[in-house]
Order: C-alpha cells, then sequence, then structure tokens
C-alpha cells in the first residue's frame, strides 16, 4: 500500500474576538488513492490525512478525561483516560476501568491538538471497582484522588513502572459534612502544598429511577410524567494539606439551596485570568455545559460558544477538565469527555456581560495512525452514498447522528475519509427523543440512530430508513442526485393511521423484492414483524415471522430486565447470504439477547452474554419467508466479543469478494469497525 499523507483543507476562522478555530474539514480529500485490503478480524484504519482520526480507544462504553501531567514535554499535558471496559468477561461484563495515557504530540495541520495512541497504565487501586477520579500533578507528584465512604484516598504515580500501584493511602481527611452522593471530584494544586478539593454531589439518597414492579411497567404516568426523582447537584469545597493529608477547615456548600446542574456527572475548576473568569465548569449527562462563579456561587449559567449560544456539548458527557497552563493557573484549554471522542474547548479570553466565560469549540482531539470512529454503539450500513462505484460506510450513533465515511480508494482496497455528519432539510442530524424516553428523562440526549440506505421511493436516488430511541420507523426521502445526495425532512410510515411501532433501537431490514418493498423490526412482543410498502408512507401488516416449525422469532431472554429498556435493540438486514436466490436475515444480538425464544436461544443459551451475530437461512422464498433457527458465527471457531452493549453487523461487498458473495462488518460499541472475511467464518446452530 502506498502510504497517504494528505491532510484537511486550512482551518477556519471563528468570530474575531476568538482568532484561529482548529476545525479539520473532512470531504476535501482527492477524488481517488490507494487504500489496502481490511485484515481480516481486524479494525477499519484511518487511511487518509495521514492516518489522523479522532483520539479513540477500543471495546470500550465511555472514554473519560479524569486527570492530566506534563510528562513529555510538550506544550500540551499528556491525559489520563478512565475507559470502562465493553468485552464480558465468563462471568459477566468486566468492571475493570481501564486507564490509559495519551502522550501530546503537537499540533495537527488544521489546529487541533495531536496525541499519541493510549498506553494502558496498570495496576492501579480501582481496578476491579467503580471510582470517581481525578488525577492531578502537583509540583512534585503525580497523585490519583478517589472520595470514598466519607473519605479521600490517594496513590502516588510511579513514572519508571507506569503504575499507581494496586491499594490506595487513606487521608486523614474525613468528609461526613458532605451531604448526598458524590459524583465527581476536582483538586486544585497551591502553593505550599496545600490544594483545593471540590465535590460534586447530588441532592438524592439511593435511586433516581422509580420502583418497577413489573417488567413492562413503565417510567412515566398516565399523564406520561416521570414518575422517578430529578435530581441536581450542589459543590462542596476545602482545603487541604497535600504534605500532611490533613484538612484545612471544615466542607463547606458554597451553591447554597440553589441547584447547578440537573444530573450531575463531572466538575473542573477553571481560570482565565485576562477575562476574570474564576469559577466552576459543570457538566451533566445530556451534555450540558454550566459555570458557576467563584464570586457568586449560588448562581449557575449556561457556559457560552463564540457566537454568544449556550455550550452544549455534541456528545453525552461524563467529565470535564481544565487544563492549567505549565507554567500558571490558567486553564486555557478545558477537556469534555464522556461517551465519543474527547472534545477540547479553549477560552476566548472574555467573559459575556453576565460573567460567563466564552469559549471556542468543541473540536475533536487527533491521533496518528487512527481507526476509523463514528462514535458510541454506531450501526453502520455499505452502500455507495455517493454514486462513484466505491462502496462507503454510512453510520447512525447513540448521539443520534448520521454520518458518511467516503470512499476513496476501491472495494477491494478502500480508503476511507474521516466522518461528514450528514444532514436533514439543511439541518445537522442529531434525532433525539427528548423528555419522554424508553428508560427515563436522563437519557434524553441519546438518539441511538439505526439507519439504513435504501431507495425507499423507488426514485433511483438513496433514502435513509430508520428507527431509533423512540421505537418509531421512519425515512428521510433522497433529494439530491445519485451522484449529489442530500436527504429532506424526516417523516413517518403508517399502519392503519398510526406510526409503524416497535421495540426501540432496532435497525429495520429493508428489501425490495421483485415489485415490492419489504420492511421486518421488533413488535411490540419483541417479536420479528415484516410488513410490505404500500405508498411511500404507508405499510401493510404482513405477521409475524415465522421459523420452519410455525414458531415465532422472539429477541430477548426471559428474565432479560427489570424494564422494557433491555427489550429490542436488534439490528437486522435482508441479504442473501449463501448464494441461493433468497433473501435470508442476520440480526445483531443486544446484550440480553435469546433468539428464537426467551429461555432457550442464542447466544444466551451458550454464553454468559448476548451480543453476536446471527444467521437466519430463509428456507421458504421471497414470496413466502420461512426461517431456519438461527445459526451463530464464529471467527476462526471462536466467538467474537466486541463490546457489551449491543453489535452492528452489515454485509458488504468489501475486500475480497471473487466468488460473488458478502463479507461481513460488525460495529461495536466502542466506535470501531470490524472487518471479517466469509472465509473466516463458521456456523454453530443447537437445533
Amino acid at each position: 500500500m502506498k502510504r497517504i499523507l494528505i491532510y484537511a483543507a486550512a482551518a477556519l476562522m471563528a468570530a474575531a474576538s476568538c482568532g484561529k478555530t482548529p476545525v479539520a474539514e473532512p470531504g476535501t480529500e482527492p477524488v481517488s488513492v490507494d487504500g489496502t485490503a481490511p485484515k481480516s478480524g481486524g479494525i477499519l484504519t484511518a487511511t487518509l490525512s495521514g492516518g489522523l482520526a479522532p483520539l479513540s480507544f477500543t471495546k470500550t462504553i465511555s472514554n473519560n478525561c479524569i486527570g492530566y501531567a506534563y510528562l513529555s514535554g510538550g506544550e500540551m499535558p499528556d491525559l489520563f483516560f478512565q475507559c470502562p471496559g465493553g468485552v464480558p468477561s465468563s462471568n459477566g461484563i468486566s468492571s475493570y476501568l481501564g486507564l490509559n495515557l495519551c502522550e501530546f504530540k503537537g499540533w495537527a495541520p488544521s489546529g487541533e491538538p495531536l496525541y499519541g495512541a493510549p498506553v494502558p497504565v496498570t495496576p492501579v487501586p480501582w481496578e476491579n471497582s467503580t471510582a470517581i477520579l481525578r488525577i492531578v500533578q502537583t509540583s512534585d507528584r503525580i497523585i490519583a484522588f478517589t472520595v470514598s465512604s466519607s473519605k479521600l484516598r490517594y496513590a502516588v504515580y510511579d513514572a519508571a513502572t507506569r503504575s499507581f500501584g494496586s491499594s490506595w493511602e487513606s487521608a486523614s481527611i474525613s468528609l461526613a459534612a458532605v451531604a448526598g452522593t458524590p459524583m465527581a471530584i476536582d483538586i486544585v494544586p497551591g502553593a505550599g502544598g496545600s490544594a483545593e478539593l471540590v465535590i460534586l454531589t447530588t441532592d438524592i439518597e439511593g435511586s433516581y429511577r422509580p420502583p418497577m414492579d413489573d417488567v413492562s411497567e413503565s417510567y412515566y404516568d398516565s399523564a406520561g410524567i416521570y414518575r422517578g426523582q430529578m435530581y441536581y447537584g450542589r459543590i462542596y469545597r476545602c482545603n487541604i494539606d497535600l504534605s500532611s493529608w490533613k484538612m484545612q477547615g471544615s466542607p463547606s456548600l458554597i451553591s447554597g439551596d440553589s441547584p447547578v446542574v440537573l444530573a450531575p456527572v463531572g466538575i473542573g475548576a477553571f481560570k482565565d485570568s485576562s477575562s476574570g473568569a474564576d469559577g466552576y465548569l459543570c457538566v451533566n449527562k445530556l451534555g450540558v455545559v454550566k459555570y458557576v462563579s467563584r464570586k457568586s456561587a449560588t448562581v449557575s449559567a449556561y457556559a457560552l460558544d463564540s457566537r454568544g449560544e449556550a455550550l452544549v456539548n455534541p456528545f453525552v458527557s461524563g467529565a470535564v477538565l481544565p487544563l492549567r497552563s505549565r507554567t500558571g493557573t490558567d486553564t486555557p484549554w478545558t477537556v469534555i469527555s464522556g461517551e465519543g471522542s474527547p472534545r477540547v474547548v479553549k477560552s476566548c479570553g472574555r467573559t459575556s456581560s453576565e460573567g460567563v466565560p466564552v469559549f471556542e469549540g468543541p473540536y475533536e482531539i487527533l491521533m496518528e495512525n487512527g481507526d476509523l470512529y463514528a462514535g458510541s454503539l454506531p450501526v453502520p450500513t455499505v452502500a455507495d452514498w455517493n454514486g462513484d462505484g466505491a462502496l462507503d460506510i454510512v453510520a447512525g450513533n447513540s448521539e443520534g447522528r448520521l454520518l458518511f465515511f467516503r470512499n476513496y480508494g476501491t472495494n477491494a482496497a478502500p480508503a476511507f475519509g474521516r466522518a461528514e455528519y450528514l444532514t436533514s432539510d439543511g439541518e445537522e442530524i442529531c434525532f433525539r427523543a427528548g423528555y419522554y424516553e424508553v428508560q427515563g428523562p436522563f437519557e434524553a440526549a441519546w438518539g441511538y440512530l439505526c439507519p439504513v440506505v435504501f431507495d425507499w421511493d423507488g426514485d433511483g436516488v438513496k433514502d435513509i430508513v430508520f428507527s431509533g430511541n423512540e421505537g418509531k420507523f421512519e425515512f428521510m426521502r433522497g433529494e439530491g442526485t445519485v451522484k449529489n445526495p442530500s436527504l429532506g425532512r424526516r417523516q413517518g410510515i403508517f399502519l392503519d393511521g398510526l406510526e409503524l411501532y416497535g421495540m426501540w433501537r432496532v435497525r429495520p431490514a429493508v428489501a425490495r423484492v421483485g415489485g415490492k418493498v419489504l420492511i421486518a423490526m421488533m413488535d411490540a412482543q419483541d417479536a420479528l414483524h415484516l410488513y410490505q410498502q404500500t405508498t411511500v408512507t404507508t405499510v401493510k401488516d404482513l405477521g409475524k415471522a415465522v421459523l420452519s416449525d410455525g414458531k415465532y422469532i422472539y429477541g430477548h431472554r426471559a428474565t432479560a430486565s427489570s424494564t422494557l429498556g433491555e427489550r429490542g435493540r436488534e439490528k437486522l438486514e435482508f441479504v442473501d447470504w449463501d448464494g441461493d436466490g433468497d433473501l435470508d436475515l442476520l440480526v445483531g444480538t443486544p446484550l440480553q439477547a435469546s433468539v428464537p425464544d426467551p429461555s432457550y436461544g442464542l447466544p444466551w443459551s451458550r454464553t454468559t452474554r448476548g451480543l453476536q451475530t446471527m444467521w437466519l437461512e430463509n428456507t421458504g422464498s421471497n414470496d413466502n419467508m420461512v426461517f431456519a433457527y438461527p445459526r451463530q458465527f464464529l471467527f476462526r471457531g471462536a466467538d467474537f466479543h466486541i463490546g457489551t452493549h449491543a453489535n452492528g453487523p452489515t454485509a458488504c461487498m468489501l475486500g475480497n469478494t471473487s466468488d460473488g458473495r458478502p463479507n461481513l462488518l460488525v460495529s461495536g460499541e466502542g466506535g470501531k469497525f470490524f472487518f471479517f472475511d466469509r472465509s473466516d467464518l463458521t456456523e454453530l446452530s443447537l437445533w
């Protein structure tokens, strides 16, 4: 393969008050380049722009930046990321909160900070437990802190062994005066070995979720109002001595009775001497970034972007970390992270008339020699989106966004560009349910977009058929041309005047058979259900799909969960997998899957967790589909675990397809695309 070194166009300019904005411009690469054949069992890598890609971590649930230190001598600090593992162990989900260190490498040609590949840091004291963490560099040490059982504990970093050891040390500091449940902490080193300890807590005890007595019970009452507790954050602070490990005064509630932010998850001390801003940045589960001034701590307001609008993180947030400059106390850059690739914002050096700081961004942190990255829980479909003859990848993700990875190479040797965000009716796609969501309003910022590229209206231009966290099946009509596609507004698909509705987070299977269009989804009983298009916006009911013995095909385990949220989540696709001319069905299974029966289906009956890819052979015909019992794919004779929530398989004609049959591309929750040559796949069935 010829090494490609192609960079994006020059960075754009932001508002004059903020100077240059470091923004890469995906989609500006040349018409064609030399790619490389995908490696079976491997992850699709970023080929263009010198292999630049968003900083990402493999097989993780979220990517929280919890600390930094100037170790490599760069202009920006190196970053510590806590990355919960998403791969099942033999007796359940691994709780290992993997710690990774990313070294600052410089600046990308387009202006973003550039970091090296994650390097594991091990051992760590929190290896097998959930912990609230902050890693801080003082004048002589790098220290990890945690709050546990009303106590502050710590561990010191050993650069020679690249570890924090295997046990915590306890500080002589009692946090009994702190009310509520701690959600996040920050430590701000000061002069003479002192430091400020900041704690963000919630104002409730126990769970914010309502009691659930039955598997079918909703989080909402008959009026559609959430039955759980709406919880808010409060801020406590105190001074501590890092030499004697004693407290200098009791922790005080500085936010008073005023709530700081709904559903708090992160806090970081922010300071900008040029603007006079000095306070705390708080983030919540829904991507909100708020600022609390030290001078008026009882008032919180949205942090602002350079346009004067509320700074809303483009993905679900989990942590906020202002980065102190090497020589001072100011924090010009701030990392915001959680699900998705971590971003940075930069202080504009000014505040609003109300004293609220203004930021540039957020912008992605990049890495060299990275993988293609589509955000958390991507759901891909492979199609020639722009009509140039090369197969591209179009994927939805947990943010509710629709991404386009342009193939500048060939089908045999693809070369994918960085993600481009697609638009609908002129607006960047970000479909989210809002307040009324299957698992409650605290998931309002998740969209779980599950798309299929398909010519739904039969005009020769590709459309998008999709579902997501609302459980509705909809489409966006392709309104451009084959070579210059664009998407119109979202439109509903209706059955007898009602929206076509089923289980949430399901990618529908859609196919044109002769002169008719079929769509399959998981219905209200979490059973595979078939419909036929009658007009562009309507379908007729063909009934539940059946096995060869006449039984229905379900997708959930008998005791899957105490809520409806664990139902659905399957990713379906029609494809002639065995080349016999009939459309078969691929099924990507979620964590609690048991296909085709809740009691004895695959993969649950033979593994401790779901998350596999199934093939259901069509033993009938395209006009009368009847499916064989599922066969689970194995890669070189073994299960392939690439995550824990759900996966997204799609058949594709990428790589070696000399026999005319497709290979398999499967997405994991960590945002990566795993390629499997069909010659390496075998099938396992229990019936």
